[in-house]
């Protein structure tokens, strides 16, 4: 195995177990990601490696295995699926299927355009299933903080962001994959197993709600619905929720500002779909969506029956 030591080392061509790297595809504060093939099982698949710097700090190598681990018990069609993993010597990796159609920021980014309501419907919708069957999994031998072992329910992803859904296309169509559960936790077990410092916080801040911000350790599920509601936002005004022009730390505009109203930015978007998604991200007090389903089922019913509606009036134009 090559004793890597340098992060911007060119690693094309080198090999991992039955996987030769082709290219990089991205890279993170915890990782880069490449392209790689296993010769194996003649497959294109994504690797992950920890960047070789911080495999001596104990908290991301935790942090990069609970990720592994986390990804390991997933099984859903809109979650990155984990198939191999090494975490010994000189090297921590992983491989996961490869999602050929990049980020839902790198969708955004190549068309310099918001998306239109169906697609981002689309996405959103998709994304909302894969976190509720996350949400609601059931985790066998937790290590707990006393060194006992224990068994919880529900991952709250923590960390859910456009660069956090990735998109596999296939010729007529795409699937929506959540990615990165490395700052994940089983919610039910919260301050019993250690993982999260008191005081630390994780995420992105456009994507974080409020309660997110300040009870971070006790995160629970709603907090990944109001991200992806944040998303949803995004996608389709290219702005984030809230502004934070003016302010000095970036926290203070989670804790100070309330998310704009999206008909503000775009007056286009049907009352029904927006009043859903003020609803989502009204993180004032208590969050409204507590399970991403309920999210998921109020959106379509609202998507459907607008579109019908245009439909039928479009039908008696003719």
């Amino acid at each position: 195995m090559p004793q890597i030591k340098k992060t911007n080392m060119n690693m094309c061509g080198a090999r991992l177990g039955s996987h030769t790297i082709i290219k990089e595809i991205g890279r993170g504060g915890l990782g880069i990601v490449y392209l790689a093939e296993d010769k194996a099982a003649k497959t294109v698949e994504a690797l992950k490696i920890l960047h070789p710097e911080l495999l001596a700090n104990k908290a991301n190598l935790e942090r990069f295995k609970r990720e592994m681990e986390n990804n390991r018990i997933l099984f859903h069609p809109n979650i990155v699926r984990l198939k191999t993993c090494e975490t010994g010597g000189a090297i921590a990796y992983y491989t996961m299927e490869y999602c050929n159609g990049g980020s839902t920021r790198d969708m955004f980014e190549k068309r310099n355009a918001v998306l239109p309501l169906d697609e981002a419907m689309r996405i959103i919708t998709q994304a909302l299933s894969g976190l509720d069957y996350a949400h609601n999994i059931e985790i066998q031998n937790i290590k707990l903080r006393d060194g006992s072992v224990g068994k919880g329910r529900g991952l709250v992803h923590r960390d859910i962001k456009p660069e956090n859904l990735l998109i596999h296309r296939t010729e007529n169509s795409f699937t929506i994959k959540i990615a990165d559960f490395g700052l994940s936790k089983a919610y039910q077990l919260a301050g019993l197993y250690g993982n999260t410092q008191t005081g630390s916080v994780g995420g992105s801040l456009p994507f974080l709600s409020r309660q997110q911000l300040i009870n971070y350790k006790y995160s629970k599920p709603e907090v990944d619905i109001w991200s992806v509601a944040a998303v949803f936002y995004f996608l389709l005004t290219g702005a984030n929720p809230r502004n934070s022009e003016g302010e000095k730390n970036p926290f203070n505009a989670v804790l100070r500002n309330d998310p704009i109203p999206i008909r503000k930015r775009s007056p286009a978007i049907p009352k029904k779909i927006a009043d859903i998604l003020d609803r989502a991200l009204d993180d004032k007090s208590s969050l409204h969506y507590k399970r991403a389903i309920y999210l998921k089922r109020d959106l379509e019913k609202a998507f459907w029956s607008d579109k019908q509606g245009r439909d039928l009036l479009s039908v008696t134009e003719r």
